[in-house]
C-alpha cells in the first residue's frame, strides 16, 4: 500500500471564478481555458508518479461543483486505463506500471471510501475542500490523509507553471529527514508544502492563544493570497523548532508576466497579449 499521499488543491474552471487576476487582461474565458489546460497539464505529471509509492487525492473546490468537477477530469486525456488496461491518451508516454500495487490501494480504498471520500473507475479518489479560507483547508486535508494512515503528505497546487515530477519526488525524500519541505513560488506564496508524521500534528489552543500546538498549526493566522505568505510560514516553523526544506522556486498563473515568453503550454501560444 502507497503510504504517501498527494493533495492535488483544484477548482472547478468556471469563468469569472479562477485566476481573476489573469482575467483582467485576457478575459474571464480565456482566464479559465488556461487554467483548465495548466490543471490537466500538471494532473499528468502527478500521474506520471509511480502509483506504488503515492496515492494521488483530487481535493476540489467549490463542494457543489463535484458532479461537473469528475466529468471534467475523466474527460481529459491524462487519466490512466484502469488496472491490467493499455493507458490511453497523452499518459501513455509517463504512465507507470501499478499492478504490483492493486490489492494494496484497493484495501485503501475501500476503507477510504466509508470515510467521506469518493472513487471514480480509476480508483483516484476526490475530496470536498473543507475550511473558512485556504489554512483551514489546507489543514483539513492534511488531517484526514494522516488519520488515513499516510505517513509523508504533499499538497500541491494545480496552478503551477512548470511542475516537474522529479521535484515532487526530491520532496518526498526530502521528509525523511525534514519536519516539513515547501515548494517556494516567486510571488511570496507557495506551489507545494509537504510534512510527515515525525513531529506532533496537533493539539487544541490554550486558553488565551489564538492557535495550537503541532506542525499543522503553521497554516493557522498565514496572510492569504498576499507576498507574505512564505514568509509568515517560514517564521512560524523557526517558532516551532521544525526544520524544513526547499525546493526549487517556481511561477503561478497568476499574471501574464508569469508566462510571457516562455509560455510552456501550446494554449498560451494562441493568443496576443496586452502591453
Amino acid at each position: 500500500m502507497a503510504l504517501n499521499a498527494v493533495l492535488y488543491f483544484v477548482k472547478y474552471p468556471e469563468p469569472g471564478k479562477v485566476k481573476t487576476r489573469l482575467a483582467k487582461v485576457v478575459g474571464d474565458d480565456h482566464a479559465a481555458q488556461a487554467y483548465r489546460e495548466l490543471a490537466e497539464a500538471n494532473l499528468g505529471i502527478l500521474y506520471s508518479l509511480p502509483q506504488d509509492f503515492i496515492k494521488l487525492f483530487v481535493v476540489f473546490d467549490p463542494p457543489e461543483k463535484e458532479a461537473k468537477l469528475k466529468s471534467w477530469i475523466n474527460k481529459t486525456n491524462v487519466i490512466p486505463a484502469p488496472f491490467g488496461q493499455a493507458p490511453v491518451g497523452r499518459s501513455v508516454v509517463r504512465h507507470r506500471a501499478v499492478g504490483a500495487a492493486k490489492a494494496g490501494i484497493q484495501t485503501l480504498d475501500s476503507r477510504l471510501k466509508h470515510s467521506g471520500m469518493t472513487l471514480s473507475s480509476d480508483s483516484l479518489l476526490y475530496w470536498p475542500q473543507k475550511g473558512a479560507d485556504l489554512g483551514s483547508r489546507l489543514q483539513n486535508a492534511f488531517r484526514f490523509a494522516f488519520d488515513n494512515g499516510f505517513k509523508k503528505v504533499m499538497a500541491i497546487g494545480s496552478d503551477t507553471l512548470s511542475l516537474r515530477a522529479d521535484l515532487i519526488l526530491k520532496g518526498f525524500e526530502a521528509l525523511d529527514f525534514y519536519d516539513v519541505v515547501i515548494g517556494p513560488a516567486k510571488d511570496g506564496g507557495y506551489y507545494s508544502i509537504g510534512m510527515n508524521t515525525h513531529s506532533p500534528l496537533s493539539s487544541p489552543p490554550e486558553r488565551g492563544r489564538g492557535e495550537g500546538e503541532g506542525v499543522l498549526s503553521i497554516f493557522e493566522n498565514i496572510p492569504w493570497s498576499t507576498a507574505h505568505v512564505l514568509d509568515s510560514t517560514l517564521r512560524k516553523l523557526n517558532e516551532k523548532n521544525l526544520s524544513y526544506y526547499l525546493l526549487q522556486k517556481l511561477d503561478d498563473l497568476d499574471e501574464v508576466e508569469n508566462f510571457r515568453g516562455g509560455r510552456p503550454y501550446e494554449i498560451f501560444t494562441q493568443w496576443k497579449w496586452k502591453g
